[in-house]
Parts: C-alpha cells; structure tokens; sequence
C-alpha cells in the first residue's frame, strides 16, 4: 500500500468494541459496559490525557452522552463537529472556562485546525459517524475489545454496531496488544491493541 496522503501522523482513533461488535446504544447507559469495566475508562484518560497538549474530537451525540459532571474532559482541548451553535449545545450547562472547548462546524475546519498544530495530538473519540468520517485521516487506532455479548441484553434499547471491525482495521497493522484479565472490579476480559497503518 502506497502511502496515503490523507493521514495526519498526530491524529488518532480512540474506541471500544465489543465481541459482537457494539461500541455503543442509543439509550442509557450508551455504552453496554458502563461500569462494568472501569480499567477501560482508566484507559481512555491515560491514553488521551497523554504527556499534556492533547486534544478530543467529538460529535454532538456523543457529547450528549457523557454526564455533565465529566464533560468537558479535565486535561485536554475538547473539540464538538456540530452545526449548531456553542449556546445551543451547551443550553444551561456551565462549562469549566479552565478547559478549552469548542465547536467546528465541519470536518474541514478540524482537519485544517489539526494540521495547523503539529504540536498536539488529537483523538477521535466517537460516535460512529465521526469515526466513518475520520477513519482514513488518522494514523493510529487504539482499541479495546471488551470480551463479553450485549446484544440480546440491550436489544430493546438499540445498539450502535461496527458491522465488520476489520473494515476499521484492514488498512492497519497490528504494533501492541496487552490482555487485561476480569477481576472483582473488572467484570470481563479486555485486550487493548494499537493499530499502526502500514506501507508498502
């Protein structure tokens, strides 16, 4: 594979996945494992807080989705893909103006945002729309498998399927995977894995 000039070396994608292919509902809880696996959340702050100068990249669904008392995000720039405006998607929330966060109103103005800060490090965070869109601008994907099935669980609740997770990864090659063993805390196995593109 020839190298794709699209790839942006400091753009990453952030996600979990179950083994039936859920990364999320429509509903509460949102995610199956809430929880029920917080080492995955421990991950995900580790991972994209990073060394500092780390920025999060989001659409309004998934904004909509963390509860206030988290968002926006400690420690890293927060970026919202919405075209509504910062007052209409924010409504009455008062937000920590400690904490950078803003709205973009395409995926143009983010990637040229990304390009123009060499120096920062960015990840896609969700939902699955923002994942299809970025998938063939970021260089790495970082992926939790979370080793449990929630379909019948959730099924009335509507899930948000990958319908093939090698769609995500079959231009990637695989650089670390780590398992992680369920414990008392912990109710499933997890593996986490880095994803790298590769060239030829």
């Amino acid at each position: 594979m020839k190298k794709n000039n699209l790839v942006l070396e400091n753009l990453n994608m952030i996600m979990a996945v179950s083994d039936d292919s859920i990364i999320g509902l429509n509903d509460k809880p949102f995610m199956p494992w809430i929880r029920r696996v917080p080492e995955d959340m421990n991950y995900f702050r580790r991972t994209t807080i990073g060394k500092g100068n780390n920025t999060v990249i989001m659409g309004r669904k998934t904004k909509d989705t963390i509860p206030k008392k988290f968002f926006p995000f400690e420690e890293r720039e927060n970026i919202i893909l919405s075209r509504s405006p910062k007052e209409t998607i924010f409504e009455t929330q008062e937000i920590d103006k400690n904490i950078d966060t803003s709205v973009m109103s395409s995926m143009e103005e983010i990637l040229e945002y990304i390009k123009n800060n060499p120096e920062k490090t960015f990840w896609v965070i969700g939902g699955k729309e923002i994942y299809d869109q970025f998938l063939p601008y970021v260089s790495q994907v970082f992926l939790t498998c979370i080793h449990g099935v929630f379909s019948e669980e959730f099924k009335d609740v509507g899930i948000v399927k990958i319908p093939n997770i090698k769609d995500i990864i079959g231009e990637f090659e695989l650089l670390s995977s780590k398992k992680f063993l369920k414990d008392e805390i912990n109710k499933f196995d997890m593996t986490f894995e880095v994803w790298g593109r590769f060239y030829n």
